[in-house]
């Protein structure tokens, strides 16, 4: 009897709408169905939800109550399903101010070469720096902006106001208008480890967790799908030693604390959605896209993993970068790329360096109208000083590339740095045939930019190179000996490879001479997708008397 009483009680927790949890005044013996009767742990309502690590198939928009306290750990298994647009949230308590009524509103504006900072103040109430700001009243109710410096208690600098649309939908930037009322709010409820394992991937339902501290990170081992229907909101993530977020998610208006490392780890993609960054984001072996304006307040970013086999990716949409003295603001170790779609601009005390890039590390920018980060320093190169007026640049020998997306010269080797003896460079029109060495070669670097003097072959997304060179007359002949070329992509798994008459190494390569007028090089890697060639290196033999 009470076996069966207990299968179908199981049989209805699908089907109930609200859980309590309250580490105060609960008990694990309650049945956590009201406010009157929470758990005490966030344990026990684990075990309940999913038994013995069983999964949960949600029947209808549900939520976890936690009330104000510190909770150890919650592990659930979830799954929805298909094609259903059911919720399951984890909402803490919070506390937040009396209303503030703002007496003066200035709007960021997100540009690089005029951008303008965000300021509000009021009469009455007090602002807390980095503190969260939310709005109660006006045509953006719920839109949260962040607290970046006092000038008084009654006057702050703000990041961009966002507004978190709800499930299935965006975050937008939004304007606030004078008059408006606001108040600061406390986050409440500590949760020290959240796990939550979603076979697949919701398939049609969303997860969210709102409004809680987690110091140590969260865990969603759901390496397939995208990251829409797993939600971060309006949380604070950092405290611990080392912070880790994992798995595929997007994290929605939250505050990454100072003092703490915020780690991205696993293959999957991360969206950070208008979050304010106060310590390291640290994007490793994985993909990071940061857009909606977010904010570094004196954080930073260290992009590139600990191993040589995994690429770390980083894309900036409109970034505001504030307070960066003694930091460099993007450190690139190897296997590291960044993509830069929206502006970049900043206030306060400038960055010491604004982009550190090491070897084997590229950067694209859809303009350079986009490179606006304050600092002393805008950009080191393989330990080189550069400047954002000499984007685009490279330094093929180390790898290390400052791309323009659209650039009709990117054929040029104008702006590509010299190279020391004995190489010489070769252009695309000329094949350098009058310096010799010793042993009669001519050696010379051609760079190309990714994915330009490349088409794509075959049905899995390879690259084959195609490099097509003009000798400089008819009775001038040039035999290639061989050649090297270094490619990055798909995971980034880096590689060099070393063609020669008869002989390949890890690929295949041809070079068709005409005998006479000019000579074309293929190359393929046959291994791997989506990949690009970076640095090519020839070396051909002069056979002029």
């Amino acid at each position: 009897m009470i076996v069966a009483q207990f299968q179908r009680r199981l049989a209805d927790y699908p089907y109930v709408a609200n859980w309590y949890v309250n580490a105060s005044t609960g008990s694990d013996s309650n049945d956590g169905l009201t406010s009157g009767t929470p758990f005490k742990t966030t344990e026990r309502l684990g075990d309940v939800l999913c038994p013995g690590g069983s999964t949960l198939v949600i029947q209808q928009n549900t939520v976890l109550h936690l009330a104000a306290g510190t909770y150890n750990s919650l592990t659930l298994s979830l799954s929805w399903p298909v094609g259903s647009s059911f919720t399951f949230d984890i909402q803490s308590d919070f506390t937040s101010s009396s209303a503030i009524t703002l007496a003066t509103v200035v709007d960021t504006v997100q540009s690089a070469s005029a951008p303008v900072r965000g300021r509000i103040t009021t009469a009455s109430g007090t602002f807390v720096d980095k503190g969260r700001i939310r709005s109660t009243s006006g045509a953006n109710i719920g839109a949260i902006t962040y607290s970046t410096g006092l000038t008084s208690a009654t006057d702050t600098w703000v990041k961009t106001w966002n507004k978190d649309l709800g499930a299935g939908n965006s975050v937008s930037t939004v304007n606030i208008a004078s008059g408006t009322t606001c108040v600061v709010d406390t986050l409440t409820v500590t949760l020290n480890r959240l796990q939550v394992r979603m076979p697949g991937h919701p398939l049609g339902g969303f997860f969210r967790i709102l409004d809680t501290i987690l110091p140590n990170g969260v865990d969603f081992p759901n390496t397939v799908g995208g990251s829409a229907s797993i939600l971060v909101a309006q949380c604070q993530l950092g405290g611990g030693t080392v912070t880790r977020l994992s798995g595929n998610a997007q994290y929605r208006n939250c505050r990454l604390t100072a003092g703490s490392q915020v780690a991205f780890l696993g293959i999957p993609t991360a969206i950070v959605w208008g979050c304010v960054i106060e310590g390291v984001l640290f994007d490793s072996s994985t993909a990071v896209a940061l857009t909606g304006g977010c904010c570094f307040n004196g954080g930073s970013v260290l992009c590139g993993g600990q191993t040589t086999e995994i690429f770390s990716s980083l894309q900036l949409g409109p970034t505001e970068w504030l307070n960066g003295a003694g930091l460099t603001a993007i450190a690139c170790s190897p296997q590291a790329g960044v993509y830069i779609t929206g502006a970049q601009y900043g206030f306060g005390t400038l960055y010491d360096v604004g982009y550190n890039l090491q070897a084997d590390v590229r950067v694209v920018t859809t303009s350079a109208s986009l490179l606006g980060l304050p600092a002393t320093q805008q950009i080191v190169m393989a330990g080189n000083n550069v400047s954002y007026s000499q984007v685009p640049i490279a330094y093929p020998r180390a790898s290390v590339t400052f791309a323009l997306l659209a650039d009709t010269s990117a054929v040029s080797t104008a702006n590509i740095a010299a190279v020391a003896a004995p190489w010489t460079e070769f252009v695309l029109s000329d094949v350098q045939t009058t310096t010799t060495n010793a042993a009669n070669q001519t050696v010379g670097i051609f760079h190309t930019l990714p994915g330009l003097d490349t088409t794509e072959s075959g049905g899995q997304g390879v690259v084959t190179l195609n490099l097509q060179f003009d000798e400089d007359s008819a009775d001038v002949e040039t035999q290639v000996v061989g050649f090297t070329f270094h490619i990055v992509g798909g995971f980034m798994i880096i590689r060099n490879y070393t063609f020669l008459y008869g002989t390949t190494t890890g690929g295949a390569a041809s070079i068709v001479d005409d005998g006479a007028t000019g000579f074309l090089i293929k190359a393929s890697p046959l291994f791997g997708t989506h990949r690009w060639f970076s640095t090519v290196r020839i070396v051909a033999k002069n056979l002029q008397p």
